[in-house]
């Protein structure tokens, strides 16, 4: 279980290195994580006959675990 403490929206180029990094997903660096994402939402994107490019809106989540700890 998590507890959302923080959702905000922001552009896709606009991501810090901090929230990518908190991700804790590849090396943790800024420039994996775009190219990992962009890749991604550009497929997923593609998938559903949607555009996306660097200026699309993401929602990012913060959140802390709750259960089981």
């Amino acid at each position: 279980m998590i507890r959302l403490t923080e959702v905000t929206l922001c552009p896709f180029n606009e991501v810090t290195p901090e929230f990518a990094a908190l991700e804790g997903e590849g090396d943790l660096s800024h420039a994996g994580w775009k190219a990992a994402h962009l890749r991604f939402f550009s497929h997923y994107a593609n998938t559903i006959g949607a555009e996306f490019n660097e200026h699309s809106l993401l929602v990012l989540e913060r959140f802390t675990k709750v259960f089981p700890l």
